[in-house]
């Protein structure tokens, strides 16, 4: 067998067949229809929910993460689905490679903003740093891992790519990916840390930021945010092995493996930094609520809290 994609004997084929076996197509399997169908929607239906509610409620730089986050998954799994029926089509295969790679950077991304905002609404004086540097460090390493990754993605992806390419677009977006993983992990630590923090230090908040920690609607926030980032990690600790082994490995060929690693974490990751909007439930992170209320702690949280 040529060590092109597309090379003989199988540059002819399109669907699965006794003389096109799926395990010499580049993804090695057939993909569900049903799996990539339902991720499809769920992506679509996320997008325009973050779309319109970013819209509305001003927050910018959230707003654009998820959208494009969504948006890039939706154009993976578009992809997905049409390399159901034609398993060659190396245009679906490029795409679904690139996107499903990259866009989980931009979810992440989302989560990294909220941080600073946290920190500012609670208190700056529990963290280990200035609330914007969370942003300007954070954001800076998910754009650098989403440039190697993307890098990796293309060469991997492209048609006609022999096996030396492939192993070396696939040890391009693995550094992009321990990247990414290093930079949620210590995030995750300095986040954890601010949190221990204030904890310690509960009796000297203020009474509006006590009265923002009480609401039912920051404590679904914060749990939306540590859900999403839980399940993006562990897509991105999947991702590692998946790469590392090289292509046509077990964790590669496993559908099963990706379905639920890749595609259900991050769209539960996505459901909740859709649904669980901060322009809703966090009206700090949105540039119209600041404006409108500067720091005075908004009236939803004074009720929620039953003190007027």
């Amino acid at each position: 067998m040529s060590t092109n994609l597309t090379a003989n004997p199988f540059a002819n084929c399109t669907g699965v067949t006794p003389e096109c076996p799926a395990y010499y197509s580049p993804l090695t399997y057939q993909p569900s229809l049903v799996a990539n169908f339902i991720f499809l929607i769920i992506f679509i239906v996320c997008a325009l929910v973050s779309l319109i509610l970013g819209l509305f409620y001003r927050t910018w730089a959230y707003g654009f993460c998820t959208v494009a986050g969504c948006v890039l998954e939706l154009l993976g799994y578009l992809g997905r689905v049409k390399l159901h029926s034609d398993l060659w089509n190396s245009g679906a295969f490029t795409t679904q490679i690139i996107t499903l790679i990259i866009a989980p950077a931009f979810l992440s991304a989302s989560i990294y903003l909220t941080l600073k905002h946290v920190v500012l609404t609670f208190g700056r004086e529990f963290s280990l740093l200035k609330p914007a540097l969370y942003t300007w460090i954070f954001v800076s390493m998910d754009i650098l891992s989403l440039l190697v990754q993307a890098a990796g993605a293309a060469i991997f992806g492209a048609k006609n790519a022999d096996i030396s390419q492939l192993k070396a677009g696939a040890n391009i977006a693995l550094a992009g990916i321990i990247l990414q993983v290093v930079s949620l992990a210590t995030f995750g630590l300095l986040g954890g840390l601010y949190l221990f923090r204030l904890n310690k230090h509960w009796g000297t908040l203020s009474p509006q930021a006590v009265a923002i920690a009480h609401s039912t609607r920051t404590h679904f926030f914060a749990a939306a945010v540590i859900i999403a980032y839980i399940t993006i990690l562990i897509r991105c600790i999947y991702r590692i092995p998946e790469l590392a082994g090289g292509y046509r490995n077990e964790v590669y060929m496993n559908q099963t493996e990706f379905i639920v690693l890749e595609g259900v974490m991050i769209s539960i990751a996505a459901i909740c930094l859709s649904f669980i909007h901060p322009g809703i439930f966090f009206p700090q992170l949105s540039a119209h609520q600041r404006k409108k209320q500067g720091t005075a702690v908004p009236e939803q949280y004074i009720e929620l809290n039953g003190k007027r």
